[in-house]
Formats: structure tokens, sequence, C-alpha cells
């Protein structure tokens, strides 16, 4: 009896399609069309997308399913626009596609190259989530002022000056001073995307304090601006897990070493001294140095 109330509303559904003239034996497919945009459809299948997207991130998943559909409807109004001014033809779109694409191609070798098809038990997860508090249970996000000086040009009078500055005005102020060449910019990051190296001090030291960080030529220069608590239950961290796991055997297998040894790469235009590894593959910092490429270009996907 309990089915009743159905088999009439698709007796209803039957006639009005016999009426509308589109009878026949099949029931209709339910609508996978969520709202269409000037007559261009936006499907369940792209909202799906927006929520995988977002599975490990805590604020975005408080949003309703009806707010990312807005999200995608702005989206799509944008690109509207963009085709009609034509956008897509100016060359620096073309190379943030082109790059765009390049990085996707990345993550899909990369998933093959380390197996992250292959689930990870929930006991493996568990462990490294508790072996790693600072990133989840204990985790916190970052605001930070971040400035990026040659090294050449950071010696031991403007490390001292550095080190006793109090914010982003006095660190600004002593590099225009030295006159040195930076870029500054701010930044909101969480621990999990920082390099392990500068996650403990930054959970210990006091605002407007600087961690400093040699990265190829350049010193990079992180100001605490702020810190906020933002822990992440095991569930909310299961993917960003699932990547730190994957990294770690990627590094760990030494894949990303045996690709280099394998390609045939020239360095047209070095970029410093000692940019280039010495022949036969990459060593030491210059190895380390790939390895954080790798994980640069994966990011944001």
């Amino acid at each position: 009896m309990r089915n009743k109330p159905q088999m009439m509303k698709l007796g209803a559904c039957a006639l009005l399609l016999v009426v509308a003239g589109c009878g026949g034996d099949k029931a209709p497919k339910p609508s996978q069309v969520l709202a269409r945009v000037n007559g261009q459809e936006i499907t369940v299948l792209q909202l799906n997308y927006l929520l995988a997207q977002n599975a490990n991130q805590p604020e975005a998943q408080q949003r309703s399913k009806q707010q990312l559909l807005e999200d995608l409807i702005q989206q799509e109004l944008l690109v509207q626009k963009a085709s009609e001014l034509k956008l897509d033809r100016k060359p620096e779109v073309l190379q943030a596609l082109e790059f765009t694409k390049r990085q996707v191609l990345a993550q899909a070798a990369y998933g093959q190259l380390v197996g992250s098809d292959k689930p990870i038990a929930d006991s493996e997860l568990r462990k490294y989530y508790n072996d790693h508090p600072q990133l989840f249970a204990e985790r916190q996000v970052y605001e930070l002022t971040v400035f990026l000086v040659p090294a050449a040009a950071f010696n031991d009078a403007l490390k001292q000056g550095v080190d006793k500055s109090h914010n982003e005005v006095e660190t600004s102020q002593l590099l225009d001073q030295a006159k040195v060449a930076y870029t500054r910019t701010g930044s909101k990051v969480p621990a999990e995307v920082l390099p392990a190296q500068v996650v403990e001090p930054l959970r210990k030291i006091n605002l407007g304090d600087i961690v400093q960080v040699r990265e190829g030529d350049n010193m990079v220069l992180m100001q605490l601006k702020a810190r906020h608590e933002a822990p992440l239950t095991l569930e909310n961290a299961r993917e960003t897990i699932v990547t730190l796991m994957n990294n770690g055997k990627l590094q760990g297998g030494n894949t990303l070493t045996a690709l280099r040894k394998q390609a045939k790469v020239e360095y047209v235009q070095p970029m410093g001294e000692a940019s280039a590894p010495a022949a036969g593959g990459a060593t030491g910092d210059a190895k380390a140095q790939g390895d954080d490429h790798l994980k640069n270009g994966l990011k944001g996907l």
C-alpha cells in the first residue's frame, strides 16, 4: 500500500506525456541540469566536482549546495562575458590556460606514480593524523607578510636589522634604506601547505617576528601578523592526509630522481650561481628543490 501514491504520480506523468505528444513506454530520466544561464546549462556533475574540491575545507563545507550553485552561476556569467570580450584570445589568458592544463596533467601523472588511486588503510590515515597534530588536531592558519629578497644582498647587518623588526612597515623601511630590491605580498595560509621547517617556528614566535628561509637565490622572510586556531577532524583532514602521504611516497621512492636521470635537461639561461645540478641528475640541494618544485606545481588543484 505504501507504493500507491508514487504509482499514481507516475500515472499522471505518463498521461501528461501522452497529451504533450511525447509518450512512450520508458519513464524520463531525471534531469542533470540544475540551472541555465543565457541558455548555457549548469549540471549536477559541475556541482559535484565543486563539492569534491571543497571536501577538505571545513569553511567551504558549511556552505549549502544552493550557495555553491550560485557560485557556478556567477562563474558562468563571467565566462560568458570573457568570451564576449574575446579575453580567451589574449596571450596572458592563453598562457594561464596552458599552465592550468599542465598542472592537471602533472597531477594525473602524480596519481599514477604514487598509486594514489589505491585506498590507504584507515589505520594508516589515523596514525598519520595522530603523528602530526600541528597539521590537524592543533592546526593553525597564519596571516603573513612575505618579503622576497635576493640572498646575495641579505648580509649580516641586514639580517640583524630584520631580526629586530616588529612589523611589516619597519621591515619595508629597513629594506628600502638598504636599497635592496624586494617584493612584498600578503598571505593567509594553513599549516599543512607550508614547508615543514617553518611550521614549528610559526607556532612559537611572537606576532611581528620573522621566520627566514633560503629558497634558491632568494631569502623568504615570513613576518607573522596573526594566527588562528583552525583544527581539522580526521574526517575533514582525510584528503589532505592522503595527498601528504603520497608526496612522501613520491619522494621517498626516489621517483623524481629516476625521472630526472632519464631526462635530458638543458639550462639555456641559468638563473644564478649553482642553479644547475651536476651532470648525472639532481643531487643534494638541487634534488630537494626539485621535490619542492613538483609540490608547488601540484598546488591549487
